[in-house]
């Protein structure tokens, strides 16, 4: 598959989480390398005319549906191999990531899957959310056209804070300190994607320290986990040097965009071109990194302040 790019992050946060085992409570949706149901990125960018013209044939516009068949194929891209999504011959996106069994596609092999898509009229153009069920038997979507997802920044944020809170609920239920276990870099990659969520809405409250706390926790936890191309890397480094900046902490967020472009593979860091300007403008203006300070505790009243 090609290196993840904005949108193949944005699914992966607006899924809820990554790489997470337990998909037992199908109240929150949970997308992982091993899902069944894998999202389309990139219909409305690199692949915008084929979807225009793929909603005007079958119909579809403001608040629309459709569930039809398409072939998934192995291509070569300018990012490396990725699955794309075609319809009649036109590339729709790209899967967000694999599933079981797409290791044996071979470059220019295909096999046939359904695909769900849901469209929105934005206030420029339409928007779409698609998704590819790649198991056996009738699909089990999550969503449906009674039950939409949602696709415009209020009904996102809603959804996306409801996931996170649900998600660190179940942990607590199954006598999990999730926040421990976020600094000592030992959770699961939907815990920081829960913890990113309610940095960026604490960030927007007004609630600084709350949300400078959960960014400290998430950056400890990933220094500590030290794994090579690190996949949660970059969604973290991205709120905390959004946190950092807002509050004034110039050297603490050049610290953070240094580390973030240590632990990511350089392909990445292409689709996250802010964050490069960003630490060169800090290395320009004499920007000295200092370290982001450990969290002793998370203080008693975090999670009420959430």
């Amino acid at each position: 598959m090609q290196p993840p790019t904005r949108g193949h992050v944005r699914a992966y946060m607006y899924a809820g989480a990554m790489n997470e085992p337990d998909a037992a409570d199908r109240n929150v949706y949970v997308s992982s390398k091993a899902s069944l149901e894998v999202p389309i990125v990139g219909m409305t960018t690199a692949c915008r005319n084929a979807t225009y013209a793929f909603a005007e044939r079958l119909g579809v516009g403001d608040l629309g549906y459709a569930q039809v068949r398409i072939v998934v194929q192995r291509v070569l891209t300018d990012r490396g191999e990725s699955l794309a999504a075609t319809y009649e011959g036109s590339t729709l996106g790209y899967l967000a990531h694999g599933f079981p069994g797409s290791e044996h596609i071979t470059l220019g092999g295909a096999i046939e899957a359904p695909m769900q898509v849901f469209t929105r009229q934005g206030r420029a153009w339409l928007k779409f959310q698609a998704w590819v069920w790649a198991g056996q038997g009738a699909p089990e979507w999550r969503f449906s056209e009674a039950n939409r997802p949602p696709m415009n920044a209020q009904e996102e944020g809603a959804y996306g804070r409801a996931v996170a809170l649900q998600r660190l609920e179940r942990y607590a239920n199954r006598g999990i300190d999730i926040f421990e276990a976020v600094r000592a870099g030992t959770a699961p990659d939907g815990a920081y994607v829960s913890l990113n969520r309610l940095a960026y809405d604490a960030l927007r409250d007004g609630q600084e320290e709350s949300a400078l706390l959960l960014v400290q926790m998430s950056v400890e936890g990933l220094v500590r986990r030290n794994r090579p191309n690190e996949v949660m890397c970059t969604p973290t480094a991205a709120m905390a040097a959004r946190v950092l900046k807002a509050l004034g902490m110039r050297a603490q967020e050049m610290w953070v965009l240094e580390w973030w472009k240590r632990c990511t593979d350089p392909r990445d860091q292409l689709a996250y071109e802010a964050l490069g300007r960003r630490l060169k403008w800090l290395q320009d203006h004499g920007v000295r990194a200092e370290p982001l300070p450990e969290v002793a505790a998370a203080w008693p009243g975090l999670e009420e302040s959430l």
